[in-house]
């Protein structure tokens, strides 16, 4: 079983790489927005596009490729570290188990089979979202120059703006929307950050409840205990800190799947899910925890959404300071507004004692 404070933290590794990335390439996108701005002459204009265009396009494709061989890397590690994390901890109810006479035999982690092959199976399907991610990167950096290229010069060329005025509007729009692209499954707009932290979390979390599942036929364990934390979406909170039985044969506890959703996006161990699994016998002391009060947990739900949108701004704010900069636009606001919803951030903390500031959701490069 992963604890909900730890599943939060796994994408934090991998996802620093791609926000690098992102603000590399908005910045890059910055720089050539000024130096293209200046042209004039349709002709020659035509001609600086596409040699900037050119240009960006073999940054993004280095940087991409630079992301992509330490984010492979970092996942594997990650998965690693994560899943035998969770096998261990079922390896000792196991082995508790065992010498209580309650499970006739136990099987160590090293010696189950399928568990090596599954986790390897999980890296390499969470490393294919992530290059998929990053094509989607890629062909959206390049659009945005284009787009903004033609609109800066369009704007120029009417008069109806000066060549700073052009290139302030297209940077500043740039630095807000970020590297963002329609997400299929939600026919959304996502962005680099909800993409990564999505692939890591989801496909650790979901491997591991597989392994998980594994090493239970493996061990031939039947009950399962989900975890609980505060914070939960309401739709799981109905069913954390409960046991249930994975057959589906137990007379008194429910069926594990129909009950939990597991093995569905939206359920257990599901897209972004928090909660995870261990194996449950009676007799052991093994008892959920004391029930989470559902309106406490919803309020605790709303504060982090909360703590999430702050800090949100606060990296907004510090990627549009640092792509200002690369366009050498004064960035006096941005920086100001950063150190506002700091300020707003440290304020919302200390009034609230059961959430703790997290500094590594505020950065914007590694």
């Amino acid at each position: 079983m992963l604890s909900a404070a730890y599943l939060s933290t796994v994408p934090d590794n991998v996802l620093a790489l791609y926000l690098q990335l992102e603000t590399d390439i908005l910045c890059d996108i910055a720089r050539r927005l000024k130096k293209a701005g200046r042209m004039t002459d349709t002709a020659l204009w035509q001609a600086k596009k596409w040699e900037e265009l050119g240009a960006s396009r073999d940054y993004v494709a280095k940087r991409i490729a630079q992301t992509l061989k330490l984010s492979e890397k970092e996942v594997v590690k990650t998965f690693n570290e994560a899943c035998y994390k969770s096998l261990k901890k079922d390896e000792n109810i196991y082995l508790r188990a065992k010498d209580a006479g309650i499970l006739p035999s136990a099987v160590p982690v090293n010696a189950a089979q399928g568990i090596k092959s599954g986790l390897t199976l999980g890296a390499l399907k969470t490393e294919n979202t992530l290059e998929n991610l990053t094509e989607s990167i890629g062909q959206v950096a390049f659009g945005n120059l284009s787009t903004y290229l033609d609109r800066a010069f369009m704007q120029i060329e009417s008069g109806a703006f000066n060549y700073q005025q052009a290139i302030t509007t297209s940077v500043k729009a740039l630095a807000r929307d970020g590297l963002r692209w329609i997400d299929y499954e939600s026919g959304q707009r996502i962005s680099i950050e909800a993409g990564v932290r999505r692939a890591v979390l989801t496909g650790v979390n979901k491997t591991a409840g597989e392994l998980s599942m594994v090493y239970a036929e493996e061990c031939g364990s039947d009950l399962v205990i989900t975890s609980q934390h505060m914070g939960a979406r309401p739709s799981h909170a109905v069913w954390q800190g409960r046991v249930f039985s994975r057959s589906g044969k137990s007379k008194k506890y429910p069926d594990f799947v129909k009950s939990t959703g597991y093995g569905d996006v939206q359920g257990l161990c599901g897209a972004n899910c928090r909660h995870s699994f261990s194996p449950y016998f009676e007799g052991l002391s093994l008892k959920p925890d004391e029930k989470i009060d559902l309106e406490e947990n919803a309020e605790q739900y709303e504060l982090e959404q909360e703590q999430r949108y702050n800090e949100r701004q606060i990296r907004l704010y510090k990627r549009e300071a640092m792509v200002f900069d690369a366009a050498g636009i004064d960035n006096s606001y941005a920086v100001g507004k950063v150190r506002e919803w700091q300020a707003i951030q440290r304020s919302f903390i200390a009034n609230h004692d059961a959430l703790h500031r997290d500094y590594f959701r505020e950065k914007v490069e590694v």
